[in-house]
């Protein structure tokens, strides 16, 4: 619910009716007058197979006579999705907790994907702060989503994988990672508890059992607790000892790579285990960077060789794309003529976003009504598409 919630705190949620008889699915708004609530109406025909249905509001006769019509919807979905991955997540944490020590670290002195994952969630509990602080519970939930799924379980979650391995040799390095990542378990439980109070709690009382100790003494402390639902919520200045801008910085690059080596690969139908060479263009004040951190995009995209460099003199049959100020090439997996027609489609899809944004800020309704950070995002965002168009332009002059 509240991941539906509007800023006026309505919850306007897309329902569709399952058919009885040929199981589509049918808008409740198609079908249902807007003069009238959907309770007044009893029966309904599927915009599939034409054969009349009851709704739960029909009469009992005419509900055995149609057959019922249950409700249903894509948001109900998403939800369950999410509580399913908190719930695999934590498992696969609690297999690895057992005993974790609660230690002081020196942040510094803490591996890249570490550093990274604790800025991260730093950044993400001011953030939570503020959009609680304005009710905007969509937003926040959203938010929390998108760094539980995307930077803790997509990215930080396998990258330690081989470090908390139950065969791996025990190491310093281990240890960090188990301690970590009881660390972002326990706040992560914490702020979502409020939207998903049952499940987190349950977890947290496994958490509890596996992990009493977490925490990272001089960095960040939170005072434990039997119960999450009087534990105290992660502070609104975040955890200003774990920001680290630079990593942070470093791990857009490496994320950016990767996603945009994934994306070549699927458009060029390459099989997810052949592993491939690749080239990154990009400023020469972020080659040695990207170069130290290599190992993450060789093992998050199946990378068989990567070179990073500042110049670049493009190979022939090699697919291209440009994320984020980066230039991808995968080598030998396209053939030049088709590659030349993929970025041709590349920039028309650009060119239309960029008049979209364009458009959007030359509205002064929009400028003067919406919050200043979303109209940063979107001049910030205008930016980074004129940046692409510029690649891609310069990837086609490049083409034979």
């Amino acid at each position: 619910m509240a991941d539906m919630a509007t800023e006026l705190q309505d919850v306007r949620m897309p329902v569709d009716y399952r058919c009885p008889h040929c199981h589509s699915l049918t808008p409740q708004t198609a079908v249902v007058p807007r003069h009238k609530r959907p309770a007044d109406v009893f029966q309904i025909k599927c915009s599939h197979c034409d054969e009349p249905f009851a709704t739960q509001w029909a009469p009992e006769d005419l509900k055995v006579q149609l057959h019922v019509a249950y409700e249903t919807s894509d948001r109900v979905e998403i939800g369950r999705n999410l509580c399913n991955k908190l719930w695999n997540a934590a498992r696969f944490a609690f297999m690895n907790l057992e005993g974790v020590e609660c230690k002081p670290l020196e942040a510094a002195a803490l591996l890249p994907e570490d550093r990274w994952i604790l800025a991260e969630l730093s950044r993400i509990t001011r953030q939570v702060n503020e959009l609680m602080a304005r009710y905007q519970f969509s937003a926040t939930v959203r938010t929390l989503r998108e760094f539980f799924w995307d930077s803790l379980c997509d990215w930080y979650i396998e990258l330690t994988k081989p470090r908390m391995a139950a065969d791996a040799p025990p190491s310093r390095r281990g240890v960090e990672a188990k301690q970590v990542l009881a660390f972002c378990l326990d706040q992560v439980l914490r702020m979502f508890h409020p939207f998903i109070p049952f499940i987190t709690e349950r977890l947290w009382q496994q958490l509890n059992s596996v992990a009493p100790r977490r925490g990272l003494p001089g960095l960040a402390d939170p005072p434990a607790s039997d119960l999450l639902a009087i534990a105290e919520y992660p502070p609104e200045t975040g955890w200003p000892g774990l920001d680290d801008p630079n990593v942070v910085r470093v791990f857009k690059d490496l994320q950016n790579a990767t996603r945009g080596i994934r994306d070549l690969r699927n458009k060029c139908k390459v099989p997810p285990k052949t592993r491939v060479a690749v080239t990154i263009k990009t400023p020469a004040d972020r080659v040695e960077s990207l170069r130290s951190q290599a190992h993450v995009i060789r093992g998050m995209a199946a990378v068989e060789t990567l070179n990073v460099v500042s110049q670049l003199k493009r190979p022939k049959n090699a697919a291209s794309t440009v994320i984020g100020g980066l230039q991808i090439l995968v080598h030998d997996i396209s053939d030049d003529e088709a590659e030349r027609e993929r970025v041709e489609r590349e920039l028309r899809n650009v060119q239309k976003q960029i008049i979209g944004k364009e458009s959007k800020l030359a509205n002064e309704r929009f400028v003067q009504n919406a919050r200043p950070e979303i109209v940063e995002a979107e001049r910030s965002r205008l930016t980074e598409l004129h940046s692409q168009r510029q690649a891609l332009r310069q990837a086609l002059d490049e083409l034979p």
